[in-house]
């Protein structure tokens, strides 16, 4: 059986750089939406001090495709605001604490999510201090098959907020040269 870590690309290529890389998602049992899950992991973060963190989570509620939706009905658009709400309060605002916790105590956090998620405007993320670096996810070999079956590489902006200058400077340099590090005050 393979591990948690195993199943996701970036696991695999994190163990293949023999990292010892752990995934917590809800197929291990970790639902962030539950105060004891968030609680649990918290604990395990200030205990084990982590070298670095990289916190992706799901974006559906914060995707620009959902303004798309909004203009379907005034039903929709209440219902899309008080679950991003309940979304803010509980998942975004726990990964902005997972990366502070982090970043104070002098070790890196990432957090990954679509370059133009509301999420990036949001209070929780707001406050988080670091460096944005835009990436496209063909970077990464993100690649879907074009009309003649062909794999063909996809850009996804995607976005990476790290408090790890040596991870900003890796996709600045390499990647992104355009960027400029954000929220330094």
């Amino acid at each position: 059986m393979r591990s948690p870590a195993e199943r996701s690309k970036f696991g695999k290529f994190l163990l293949e750089k023999d990292v010892d890389a752990k995934r917590f998602s809800l197929e291990e049992g970790w639902d962030f939406t539950q105060a004891k899950c968030r609680k649990a992991f918290i604990n395990k973060l200030v205990t084990e001090e982590p070298d670095s963190v990289l916190l992706s989570r799901v974006c559906r509620l914060w995707s620009v495709l959902q303004e798309l939706n909004i203009a379907q009905s005034e039903e929709y658009r209440a219902e899309l605001q008080r679950q991003r709400q309940e979304n803010h309060d509980t998942i975004l605002t726990f990964v902005a604490i997972v990366y502070e916790i982090q970043r104070r105590n002098g070790r890196d956090a990432t957090v990954e999510h679509p370059w133009r998620a509301k999420s990036w405007r949001t209070k929780a993320f707001n406050k988080m201090i670091g460096y944005d670096c835009y990436v496209d996810q063909c970077c990464y070999k993100l690649a879907m098959p074009d009309v003649d079956g062909v794999m063909r590489p996809v850009r996804r902006p995607t976005c990476f907020r790290t408090t790890g200058h040596m991870i900003y400077i890796h996709h600045a340099v390499s990647r992104m040269p355009w960027q400029s590090p954000t929220h330094t005050a």
